[in-house]
C-alpha cells in the first residue's frame, strides 16, 4: 500500500499517466516501461483486441510459413537483444526522470575513542580518556532549477528510446525476411528433391525401354549405355538433392531460433502466387519508405538525442540553485562523566556558479556537435541505402515476375515434347538421344520453375522487407 502511494504521489507530481500497460509488474513509477512491447515480437503476431503470446506457439504437423515466422520472431536471439535494449534504453529514462526528485541520504556512525595524555616532570598531569560517539545524519538535495540540463538529458534518453524500438522494428523485419527466405529456400529444395525423385524415375522407365528393346534384338548396347548413363545421373542428383534439403532444414531451424536438429515436416510449395497489391511505382514506394522504414525512424531519433546531447553539454556550465538540508544528531555518552548531545537542523537554498573548469566544457560541446554531424550523415546514408534496396527489391520482383511467366510456357513444351520423343523411342521410330535430350530438359525445366517460383516469394518478402511494413499479412 505504501509503494502504492508512493507512486501515485510521484506520478501526480510530474504529470504522469497512471494506467498504462508495463511489459513487467516490476516497480515503475514513471511509467516509462510503456513505451516497451510486452514481448519480444511487439504487436506484430497481435490479433484485433488482443496481446501476442508467443509461449502459445507450437509447430505443427504440417509447418506453414506464418508458424515459421511467428517462432523466428519469438525465439530468435536477435530479436530478444533487440527487446533487451529497448528496456534498457528505457530504464535510461526513468533515470533521467529521477533528477527532479530530491536526494535524501541517511548515514550513522558509531565509533570508540582513547585519548592519553603524559607530561614528563609532572606525572600527577597525566590522564587518559575512553570516548564513545553516535552520530545519524539525514541530508537532502532538491535540485529546483538548473538552466535546462535535466530537460535535456531527458529529451536525449526519450530519443534513444524511440531510435532503441525503431531499431527493434528493424530487427524484427530483417529475422521475419530471414526466416521466409530460409523457408522458401527448404521448400524449394523438397520441391527439387521430389523433381530429381521424378526424374530418376522417369530415367529407370527409359532404361528399361532400352534394355528390353537391346535384348530383344531392336536396339543397340550403345543406347542401352546411354540410358544407363543418364538413370545414374539422376540418381546422383537425387541424392545430391537430400544432402541439400538435410542442410537447408537446419538452416531453417536456426533461422526460427530452433535446435538445428529440430524435427517438422514442411507444407507443399503452392504454385499460387500471394498477394501483391502493396506494389505501386518504384517512386512511390521510394517515398514511402523514406517516412516509415524503421532503420529511418531510428537515425533521426538518433539526431535528436545528438542535439539534446549538445543542448545537454552548453547547460552544464551554467548556474543551478538547489534545496537543500541536514538533519542531524551526535550523542557522546559519559565523556566527560556526563552525556552529551548535539544536534543540527538547518534548511536553505543552495546556488552554484561554475566559474571555471579548465575549458572542458567546451570541448564536451565540440564532442556533441561533432556527434550530430556523424549521426546527420548516418541517418543521410540510411535513407540513401533504404532507397538503393527498394529500387532492387523492385526491379529483382518484376523480373521473377516476367521469368515466372515465360518459364510456364517452358514448361508446357518441355512436357509435350518429352511425351513426344518416348512415344516416338517406344515405337521405333525415334533415338534414344532424343528421348534422353527432353528428358534432361524436362527435368531441367521442372527444378527452374521451382527455382524461380521460391525467389519469386523471396523477392516479394523482401520488398516488403524493404519498404519497412513487412506483417503477418505477407505470409498469407
Amino acid at each position: 500500500m505504501k509503494r502504492q502511494l508512493l507512486n501515485g504521489l510521484v506520478i501526480a507530481c510530474l504529470g504522469m499517466p497512471s494506467t498504462v500497460r508495463t511489459y513487467a509488474s516490476e516497480f515503475d513509477p514513471f511509467r516509462v516501461n510503456a513505451g516497451v512491447s510486452i514481448t519480444a515480437s511487439k504487436a506484430m503476431l497481435a490479433k484485433a483486441g488482443e496481446v501476442s503470446d508467443c509461449h502459445a506457439i507450437t509447430i505443427p504437423e504440417r509447418l506453414d510459413l506464418g508458424t515459421a515466422v511467428e517462432l523466428a520472431l519469438c525465439n530468435h536471439p536477435q530479436t530478444r537483444q533487440a527487446w533487451a535494449g529497448v528496456k534498457l534504453q528505457a530504464a535510461q529514462v526513468g533515470t533521467a526522470w529521477s533528477a527532479y526528485l530530491p536526494g535524501i541520504q541517511l548515514a550513522g556512525e558509531r565509533s570508540k575513542g582513547y585519548y592519553e595524555s603524559e607530561t614528563r616532570d609532572i606525572p600527577e598531569l597525566a590522564y587518559s580518556i575512553h570516548s564513545m560517539a553516535h552520530d545519524v545524519s539525514l541530508d537532502m538535495n532538491w535540485t529546483i532549477f538548473d538552466f535546462g540540463t535535466r530537460a535535456a538529458n531527458l529529451e536525449n534518453a526519450r530519443q534513444l528510446l524511440l531510435a532503441a524500438n525503431s531499431t527493434q522494428d528493424a530487427v524484427l523485419q530483417a529475422v521475419f525476411a530471414n526466416a521466409a527466405q530460409a523457408f522458401y529456400d527448404l521448400q524449394s529444395a523438397i520441391a527439387t528433391l521430389d523433381a530429381n525423385r521424378e526424374a530418376e524415375k522417369s530415367a529407370k522407365e527409359s532404361l528399361d525401354v532400352a534394355d528390353g528393346k537391346y535384348h530383344a534384338g531392336v536396339g543397340s548396347l550403345a543406347d542401352k549405355l546411354q540410358a544407363q548413363t543418364n538413370h545414374e545421373q539422376a540418381q546422383l542428383h537425387r541424392i545430391q538433392s537430400e544432402g541439400d534439403v538435410s542442410g537447408k532444414h537446419g538452416i531453417l531451424a536456426a533461422a526460427m531460433g530452433l535446435p538445428v536438429e529440430t524435427a517438422f515436416e514442411l507444407e507443399s510449395m503452392s504454385v499460387a502466387l500471394p498477394d501483391i497489391s502493396f506494389v505501386e511505382s518504384v517512386e512511390k514506394l521510394i517515398a514511402k519508405a523514406k517516412v516509415q522504414h524503421p532503420n529511418i525512424l531510428a537515425a533521426q531519433a538518433q539526431v535528436k538525442a545528438a542535439e539534446a546531447t549538445i543542448d545537454s553539454a552548453k547547460a552544464d556550465g551554467l548556474p543551478t540553485l538547489s534545496l537543500v538540508g541536514v538533519a542531524d544528531r551526535e550523542m557522546q555518552p559519559g565523556q566527560y562523566a556526563f552525556d552529551t548531545t548535539n544536534r543540527t537542523n538547518k534548511i536553505g537554498v543552495q546556488l552554484k556558479i561554475p566559474l571555471f573548469e579548465g575549458m572542458g566544457r567546451s570541448y564536451r560541446v565540440a564532442a556533441a556537435k561533432a556527434q550530430m554531424e556523424s549521426k546527420q550523415a548516418d541517418l543521410a546514408n540510411t535513407e540513401q541505402q533504404v532507397a538503393l534496396n527498394v529500387w532492387k527489391s523492385y526491379q529483382m520482383l518484376m523480373a521473377e515476375s516476367e521469368n515466372l511467366k515465360c518459364t510456364d510456357d517452358l514448361m508446357q513444351s518441355a512436357d509435350s515434347s518429352y511425351s513426344v520423343a518416348r512415344g516416338r523411342y517406344k515405337a521405333g521410330v525415334g533415338t534414344i538421344i532424343e528421348l534422353l535430350n527432353a528428358q534432361t530438359t524436362l527435368a531441367d525445366t521442372r527444378r527452374q520453375k521451382i527455382q524461380l517460383l521460391a525467389e519469386w516469394n523471396a523477392a516479394r518478402i523482401e520488398l516488403a522487407a524493404s519498404l519497412g511494413q513487412l506483417g503477418m499479412w505477407a505470409t498469407r
